[in-house]
């Protein structure tokens, strides 16, 4: 007998298969991965979800229960199994140190795949009864048993593989975004190359400024030198003052202009040591900015 599926003959069997399917879900979750689901939110949902689908199970049993005419009240009390669930459900909305523990071992899933197969295999003994068929189990029975164990098996394999493929394929997603992220934020020469020959063009450009000045600046010395300081007339006083004004001028722009060389060629020689470092490192240096 297949204790995961119930004999479907009314509407209402629909709501208990899918209530108990939603429990083997997360038993099945809680198995294989507990290593993301040991958190108290997580353990809360899927005790919040099994107290809610447990409630359609229980629902179900008492319709069951109706069915039944003269049967001493014993022989239909299902409440042990189903108690087991509710408290395991209880169990993870008030997480402890002790159900924690449990779950980074991995023990969650199969404590409460066993409690709900014991609950499983009573609810179809339940409704073995109501058709009239005997409980006791012959030699058919057993074989048809292991053989319901062996689908539960089998199908707790395929849902579990289904599980882990959507990990390994959502993992391997994860991953190629996170590689394509690096990859196209990875440091390479380019941009230091550009800032070096940023740098080489400004300091170019300021030695030719500096040429210009030293070009303008000679002749103005060379007029300074040739005006006699004795026996000068007051025009040529004049003249001699306004070429020294413009000498100073030039004076002037020119220190400002060799400072800004001298600034600029150590700005250089830094970013030629980035570059490289850059050009040192390899491709997954680069990839991890190590």
């Amino acid at each position: 007998m297949d204790t995961e599926r119930i004999v479907r003959e009314k509407p209402g069997n629909k709501d208990l298969d899918k209530a108990l399917r939603e429990i083997k879900d997360r038993a099945v979750m809680l198995s294989i991965a507990y290593e993301y689901l040991c958190e108290d939110p997580f353990l809360k949902k899927i005790g919040a979800c099994i107290k809610e689908n447990i409630e359609v199970v229980e629902n179900h049993i008492q319709e069951l229960k109706r069915q039944f005419v003269g049967k001493p009240i014993t022989e239909m009390d299902l409440s042990k199994p189903l108690n087991r669930v509710v408290r395991f459900a209880e169990r993870l909305q008030k997480p402890g140190d002790g159900i924690k523990q449990k779950c980074i071992e991995g023990d969650l899933g199969n404590d409460l795949n066993v409690k709900l197969t014991s609950l499983v295999n009573e609810i179809n003994a339940l409704k073995q009864r109501i058709e009239g068929k005997s409980v006791s189990y012959t030699k058919t029975d057993s074989a048809l048993g292991f053989i319901g164990r062996f689908k539960f098996i089998v199908r707790s394999l395929v849902l579990t593989s289904k599980f882990t493929l959507r990990i390994c394929a959502l993992f391997i997603i994860i991953c190629f975004i996170i590689f394509f992220y690096l990859f196209i934020t990875m440091e390479t020469e380019k941009g230091p190359l550009k800032i070096v020959d940023q740098g080489r063009s400004l300091i170019i450009s300021k030695q030719t400024a500096l040429a210009r000045i030293n070009a303008e600046l000679k002749p103005l010395q060379e007029k300074i030198e040739s005006i006699r300081k004795d026996e000068l007339s007051r025009q040529e006083e004049i003249k001699r003052l306004d070429l020294r004004i413009k000498a100073y001028k030039f004076y002037e722009e020119q220190q400002k202009v060799q400072i800004e060389i001298e600034i600029a060629e150590k700005a250089l020689k830094e970013k030629i040591k980035t570059l490289e470092e850059v050009r040192r490192k390899s491709f997954l240096e680069r990839l991890l900015r190590f």
